[in-house]
């Protein structure tokens, strides 16, 4: 049986509200941009595992933190890490363990 991650949601409170609804989680944190999602790190509250996901609405509110430098990061720490094509449309690249989600997700496949 697999183990159901904890889910850290970036940049889009209104898809994090949709996957806290669904049950299905142990927790969904929802952070506006960087600092938050440091923040949320040092609180030690996001239990592994955990998976991120980076929507378009994230704020890179901290020098040298941004998308690429977080998704990669996380990725290989082991993380999962989905990242919204805005960033990859935009030139950012990423490792090969972040997976890029479509410019249209449902939320059955978020679920998925």
């Amino acid at each position: 049986m697999a183990t159901v991650p904890t889910l850290v949601v970036a940049g889009q409170s209104g898809i994090a509200r949709k996957l806290r609804e669904t049950g299905r989680f142990p927790a969904v944190f929802d952070v506006a941009g960087a600092v938050e999602l440091r923040d949320l790190s040092r609180s030690g509250r996001v239990a592994p595992p955990a998976a991120f996901m980076f929507a378009p609405g994230f704020a890179e509110d901290l020098p040298g933190l941004g998308v690429t430098v977080l998704a990669n990061g996380l990725a290989s720490s082991g993380h999962t890490v989905l990242v919204h094509d805005h960033f990859a449309r935009r030139g950012d690249g990423f490792d090969p363990r972040v997976q890029i989600t479509a410019s249209r997700l449902r939320l059955a496949d978020l679920l998925a």
